[in-house]
C-alpha cells in the first residue's frame, strides 16, 4: 500500500501479514526401525500382536504429544447475523467519507492528496495516484514532506526512496520530486447510512437491503467454505496435547516468531521496536519477557501435532504442494532475498514444515463434519 493509486481508507489497508505472516518453528525429528526388527515381524506367525507392541515402542511423536479427536471433527460453517452485521460494517467503513478541513498539514494528519513523483524531470507512473495519506504513519515515502503544506495548495520536494520501496530499478535509491496537492485535511468520520439508496450506490445488480444482505450471506458461506481448514484446524489443536517440548524445537521456534517480527518491520519500513510496539509490548525486551515462550509453544505445538497425525495416518506431501508453500512465504520476504532459491535453500526444513502443516490441515478438512 502507498505505492500505487486507489482511495482505500488507511483504517482498512490490508496488512500482509498476513498472512503471511506466520510465526514458525522447525521440528527435527527421525525414525529408525532395523532390518533385524523388519524380518521379524515377517516371520512372526502372531503379527496383530507384534504391530501392537512395534505401536507401543515407538520412540518418535507419541512420547510428545497425545492425540485427542482429530477425525470427524464437528465444525459450524454458519453464516449468523454477527457475520453478516460485521461484513456491513467493513462495507460502511470502506465508504466513510471525512469532513473536509483547511489548514495547514501537521504530523499526525490524515489528508486526502494527489501526488506525482519525477525522475530527473520525467514522471514515473509509478509513484502517482490520489489517496489518503497518515503523516507520520511509515507507510508512504514522502508523506513527511506534506507537513507544513497547505490544503488547496500545490507543493514540492525532494525525497530519496529507498532500494526495492517500488521494486522498480528506475525509481528506488533515485531522487524523486514529489508534486503534491493536499485536497483537504480529514476531520470527523461520517459512515454511510446503510439503506437501498446506499445498496444502489455501490452496486449495479441489487436494489434493496434485503436483496444485498442474501448476496453478502452467499459471500460469507463461500469463503468459510473455502478457508474451511483454517476452522477445523484450531479445534483440532485444542483436542491434542503436548506432553513436552523437545528444548531444541523451542529454541528454533523462538527464533522462527523474532524472526516474524523482524520481516515484519522490513517490509513495512519500520524498526524493530515498533514493530513489536504494534503489538502492544513497550519492545523487544518486554516481548521476550511477556510473550515470546507462549507463541514459542504454539508454533512447536502446531508442527509436532502435525507430525503425529501425518504418521498416524500416512499423510505425506509432493513437490507440488511444497512449491505452492514456498512460493507464497517467498512472496512476503523477497526483498530479503537475492532469488527464491536462495530464500528455499535458507530455509528447506521451515518449509518442509509448514507444508507438511499445510496438507494435514486440507486432510482434516476432508475428514470433518460441517454444520451449515
Amino acid at each position: 500500500m502507498g505505492k500505487g493509486q486507489g482511495e482505500k481508507l488507511p483504517d482498512q489497508k490490508k496488512n500482509k501479514k498476513n498472512a503471511g505472516l506466520l510465526f514458525l518453528g522447525v521440528l527435527a525429528v527421525g525414525l529408525f526401525v532395523g532390518c533385524a526388527l523388519i524380518l521379524a515381524h515377517l516371520l512372526r506367525p502372531d503379527r496383530k500382536a507384534e504391530e501392537q507392541a512395534k505401536e507401543e515402542e515407538k520412540p518418535h511423536q507419541e512420547t510428545q504429544v497425545k492425540l485427542g479427536k482429530y477425525k470427524g471433527i464437528q465444525v459450524s460453517l454458519k453464516v449468523t447475523q454477527e457475520d453478516l452485521d460485521a461484513e456491513i460494517e467493513n462495507i460502511r467503513e470502506e465508504h466513510a467519507t471525512y469532513e473536509k478541513l483547511s489548514g495547514t498539514v501537521a504530523d499526525g494528519d490524515l489528508v486526502y492528496a494527489e501526488f506525482e513523483g519525477y525522475v530527473n524531470g520525467v514522471k514515473a507512473d509509478i509513484t502517482c495516484g490520489r489517496d489518503y495519506v497518515e503523516v507520520g504513519s511509515g507507510e508512504w515515502v514522502f508523506e513527511n514532506g506534506l507537513i507544513g503544506a497547505v490544503a488547496g495548495e500545490d507543493s514540492s520536494f525532494v525525497v530519496t526512496v529507498p532500494e526495492n520501496y517500488y521494486q522498480d530499478p528506475s525509481v528506488d535509491g533515485q531522487d524523486v520530486e514529489f508534486r503534491v496537492r493536499v485536497e483537504y485535511i480529514c476531520g470527523k468520520k461520517i459512515l454511510p447510512k446503510y439503506n437501498d439508496d446506499f445498496v444502489q450506490s455501490i452496486s449495479k445488480k441489487y436494489n434493496t437491503v434485503k436483496e444485498y444482505n442474501a448476496h453478502l450471506k452467499k459471500s460469507i458461506a463461500a469463503d468459510y467454505q473455502e478457508n474451511r481448514a483454517e476452522y477445523v484446524w484450531p479445534e483440532v489443536m485444542v483436542a491434542c496435547k503436548v506432553k513436552n517440548y523437545p528444548e531444541e524445537l523451542l529454541k528454533e521456534a523462538e527464533q522462527e516468531v523474532l524472526q516474524g517480527y523482524y520481516d515484519m518491520a522490513d517490509i513495512y519500513g519500520i524498526t524493530r521496536e515498533e514493530a513489536f510496539v504494534s503489538f502492544g509490548y513497550q519492545g523487544e525486551e518486554d516481548f521476550r519477557e511477556n510473550g515470546l515462550e507462549e507463541l514459542a509453544e504454539e508454533t512447536a505445538k502446531e508442527y509436532l501435532v502435525a507430525q503425529a497425525i501425518a504418521e498416524a495416518e500416512g499423510i505425506t506431501y509432493d513437490d507440488k504442494d511444497y512449491q505452492e508453500v514456498a512460493e507464497e512465504e517467498y512472496s512476503y520476504v523477497e526483498e530479503n532475498y537475492d532469488s527464491q532459491q536462495s530464500y528455499e535453500a535458507a530455509n528447506q526444513k521451515l518449509l518442509q514444515q509448514k507444508t507438511q502443516v499445510k496438507v494435514v490441515k486440507d486432510w482434516l478438512a476432508e475428514h470433518a463434519e460441517y454444520v451449515y
